[in-house]
């Protein structure tokens, strides 16, 4: 190694940021050296986020410098770190929705010809080049506004990849990933170290321990650990970010009997969609009881639980306790007893503007008016303060909900989702802890099992595979919009990988 690799690419020292009175991070510092991916990790409000906002230029630190190789740098805004050669995916995507993949990719610095209009050609053949390198099967001129959040992931990866960089840093990229997707990923990530250094943020941590050769440990705005990541597991992590043990991190739950007799019957219920349709599903799920719908993208199985909730036109049957109800829209769900908690909470779940107390009351404001007919701001307030105390919530309430952690802006969308007011019979979860960090996860299957022990039924959809496998009584396998099999509890990650993956003959897709 020369000594210019050898010398750091990035460097901050005893950074520090304050909002009011509270002090999110303590003279932080670190190093970023040459084709290193650096894992960062802690807990929600550990101040990760933080952290990569002063790098990125998001935020300016109020104490500490840093230097690029060796010399000092000032970000004033997000552009001033990208032309420097820092680029930042965040969990939040930052695409046009109106625009398509090829100008998403290229925005701001389009080809363009000799007259200065804009090369639309020669950018659409950029793009598919760079995607098809990256093994991203989609289309350049595709809508955004027609993908999937996956796809978008996608799409903003390959948005800062083209870029000519010393560092990136990747902000959770695998959260709304498969297993499948997750490994390709891996792939590029490692390749990508031969153009700039990995900044890596994610709670995965087994994927941290298994891509990184370096990880730093965040806890209360300070560093915990920094080193290499040789030797370590993930018990180790989890002490250092929590200093304690989880012993059973996912808890125990009481399996369903199965001579009970279904609370959500689905009969025939068919999506027909040019992406992810739905033919002719059945399934039941028992009272208290936990069922899974797996399969890879687009194999149906995230749109026939959005059909469910009345958030994808459908035909078939939906009953409830066996009398049939009529979910066209989300509020004929809401009032059949069906809550959808989704996983983009921040484009979907919450009105980020809001407090926590608004946000948590937003299902139930019919019920909150007064003989008036007027909705006050204090009763929104006590209907949602014993909820949110009830979820374990450990944010600033009076806040808007952007300024929260993930774990606690998901605790508010699970408020808002299964109010007690509400009153829901079936919950339907999208990818419910992405992006939730190990604490908060185990908090939220705590809250779930409390749930179905009153006799909630719960559908799950995750491209988590453990949470899956320890959750669910039962696994629904999708595969071209069909449901190919029915899976009891007991099956390994492994087998329920093989499940989802495989083609029609038993080979692997």
């Amino acid at each position: 190694m020369t000594a210019t690799e050898s010398a750091p690419i990035l460097e901050a020292h005893d950074l520090g940021k304050r909002f009011g009175d509270v002090e999110v991070l303590h003279r932080v510092s670190l190093k970023i050296m040459p084709r290193e991916i650096m894992g960062l990790v802690g807990q929600n409000g550990a101040g990760k986020s933080t952290l990569i906002k002063l790098i990125a230029g998001a935020y300016q630190p109020d104490g500490g410098n840093m230097l690029l190789h060796g010399k000092p740098v000032q970000f004033r805004d997000p552009r001033d770190a990208l032309r420097a050669g820092i680029a930042t995916i965040y969990q939040e995507l930052s695409l046009c929705h109106n625009l398509t993949v090829a100008e998403n990719i290229f925005l701001g610095h389009m080809p363009r010809n000799r007259w200065g209009v804009v090369d639309e050609e020669r950018m659409r053949r950029e793009a598919d080049r760079l995607l098809e390198e990256l093994g991203i099967p989609i289309n350049p001129r595709e809508s955004v506004a027609q993908l999937t959040l996956l796809e978008r992931q996608l799409v903003e990866i390959a948005k800062a990849i083209h870029r000519n960089l010393d560092v990136l840093i990747l902000d959770e990229p695998t959260s709304a990933l498969s297993q499948r997707e997750k490994s390709a990923l891996y792939r590029i990530v490692r390749n990508l170290r031969q153009r700039a250094s990995i900044i890596y943020i994610s709670h995965y941590l087994e994927e941290i321990l298994d891509l990184c050769d370096r990880v730093v440990v965040l806890r209360d705005g300070e560093v915990i650990r920094d080193g290499p990541t040789g030797g370590l597991d993930v018990r180790q992590l989890v002490h250092e970010m929590v200093a304690s043990d989880i012993k059973e991190f996912f808890p125990k739950h009481n399996r369903v009997a199965a001579e009970v007799a279904p609370l959500l019957t689905v009969a025939n219920l068919t999506v027909k969609a040019d992406r992810a349709p739905v033919h002719n599903a059945s399934l039941t799920v028992l009272p208290g009881e936990i069922v899974a719908l797996a399969g890879l993208a687009g194999s149906g199985a995230t749109t026939l639980a959005r059909a469910l909730c009345g958030l994808a036109p459908h035909t078939g049957t939906v009953a409830i306790h066996g009398a049939a109800c009529r979910v066209a829209n989300s509020r004929q769900g809401l009032q059949a007893g069906i809550s959808y908690v989704t996983n983009d909470r921040k484009g979907e779940g919450l009105v980020m503007t809001l407090n926590s107390y608004d946000n948590g009351g937003l299902s139930i404001l019919h019920l909150l008016r007064n003989m008036a007919g007027i909705i006050t701001d204090r009763r929104v307030k006590i209907s949602s303060e014993e909820q949110l105390r009830t979820v374990m919530f450990r944010g600033q309430a009076e806040r808007p909900v952007a300024f929260l952690s993930g774990g606690n802006q998901q605790k508010v969308v699970f408020v808002k989702m299964a109010h007690q007011r509400l009153k829901p019979q079936v919950l339907v979860l999208n990818d419910p802890t992405r992006g939730v960090d190990i604490g908060a996860k185990r908090e939220l299957y705590d809250l779930l099992m409390q749930m179905t022990y009153q006799g909630m039924a719960v559908v799950l959809v995750s491209t988590d595979l453990e949470e899956m496998v320890q959750l669910a009584d039962r696994i629904y396998v999708f595969r071209d919009g069909s449901i190919v099999r029915e899976i009891s509890h007991g099956i390994s990650m492994r087998e329920l990988q093989i499940a989802i993956e495989q083609k029609e003959g038993g080979e692997a897709q």
